[in-house]
């Protein structure tokens, strides 16, 4: 906004002051005539500012800011010498935020008492971020992303988090390995819960009393992942995907023949899991024309060696929870005890055993295979000799 002022020295009222409700620095624009923001002082004279845009700056902080309690849009993106927000904690309400590509900003503590907010907030691509810190945030109005924050080892700090209007995203945070701030959360709209690519989360947990609404859930590519819990109260959902994690056990009395369970959609992804026994589909209703696609189950085995051979309790059981029979490579499968031997010889360099069956509600196809190597270090033995 132009004040008509003929130069720095002109002399601006508190009123003139007033009449600003906007302030954007770039620094990313390139201005050979305007040196690098390093400070922010003043702008606590700005009383009526509610679009703040700061990108790209040298600042250190934002105390400036500490006497706003409300403001309608926030950005801090690409300032790599802050540490921290600590002066935004008057702030209660935000109708935007976006705090991005920051690399040496530690947390986000400074929003400590931040209840709602009415639009997005984007907390994305900070490396340094270790904790959140949003322990009174109550409300959002649209949607969640945390991505891409690769020091961040816990979601915590979402604790007082009620309400998600839009979707909540969780995803290429390398190093965080659970997620368990979602046990009062309640969420409205046309909701999508994504959790992709966090290496090493292994456990997500939720209430299932405060997730009836959520119609589209999307936990993928979450290599360590081994449980997720609380799913059995989502009544509305469209599309379940759990594929390529390490979990051996749904909750498929979200698709079970509960009345309460209203379900639309046809098809389930479960793929490439650890998924080995089939009898907890038991409980899908039969009447329901439904595909659950499982295939490309693999499960780490450790096989004991006992003189001379490999010999495993066969693993797989059908919807009935009855075992299902291998057709095994370089081996045998004995029925009587259930279980598969391999016998190395010379020569023999690859085990495995091959399976498919059909289970009324999808057709399942699956092939394990192991070398000779493989079976030995995963074998509870100091040495293997064949």
């Amino acid at each position: 906004m132009e004040l008509s002022k003929d130069g720095v020295e002109d002399t601006v009222s508190q009123d003139e002051l007033d009449t600003i409700t906007t302030f954007i620095y770039d620094g990313s624009v390139e201005d050979p005539f305007r040196p690098t923001m390093k400070s922010i002082d003043g702008l606590q004279y700005l009383r009526n500012l509610d679009t703040i845009t700061i990108k790209y700056s040298d600042i250190t902080n934002v105390d400036a800011l500490s006497e706003f309690d409300s403001l309608a849009y926030l950005d801090l993106i690409g300032n790599h010498k802050l540490t921290n927000i600590e002066g935004l904690y008057g702030l209660n309400s935000l109708g935007h935020v976006d705090i991005s590509n920051n690399r040496s900003l530690q947390n986000t503590e400074g929003l400590r008492n931040l209840h709602q907010v009415h639009g997005s907030i984007f907390i994305t691509n900070n490396p340094s971020l270790i904790t959140l810190g949003l322990v009174n945030l109550e409300t959002i109005g649209d949607d969640l992303y945390i991505t891409n924050n690769n020091a961040l080892e816990r979601i915590d700090g979402l604790e007082s988090l009620v309400s998600v209007i839009g979707s909540i995203v969780i995803e290429d945070n390398d190093s965080i390995t659970e997620f368990t701030s979602a046990q009062r959360l309640e969420l409205g709209g046309f909701v999508v819960f994504s959790v992709m690519n966090n290496k090493n989360l292994e456990t997500i947990s939720f209430n299932p009393n405060y997730l009836t609404s959520l119609p589209i859930v999307e936990i993928k590519d979450n290599q360590s992942l081994r449980s997720v819990t609380g799913l059995s109260g989502l009544n509305n959902l469209t599309t379940l995907t759990i594929s390529n994690t390490k979990v051996n056990y749904v909750e498929v009395d979200v698709i079970s023949k509960n009345p309460a369970h209203t379900l639309q959609f046809n098809e389930i992804d479960l793929r490439n899991n650890a998924i080995l026994d089939l009898s907890q589909f038991n409980r899908i209703d039969g009447s329901r024309t439904m595909t659950v696609d499982a295939t490309g189950q693999v499960e780490t085995l450790v096989v004991p060696y006992v003189n001379g051979k490999f010999v495993m309790d066969n693993p797989l059981k059908d919807i009935e929870g009855n075992p299902i029979k291998p057709t095994v490579k370089n081996g045998t499968y004995d029925a009587t005890s259930n279980t598969i031997t391999f016998n190395p010889k010379d020569g023999q360099t690859e085990f495995g055993f091959d399976w498919s069956v059909s289970t009324g509600i999808s057709a399942l196809y699956e092939n394990y295979k192991f070398s000779r190597e493989s079976y030995c270090f995963t074998r509870r033995y100091d040495h293997c000799e064949f």
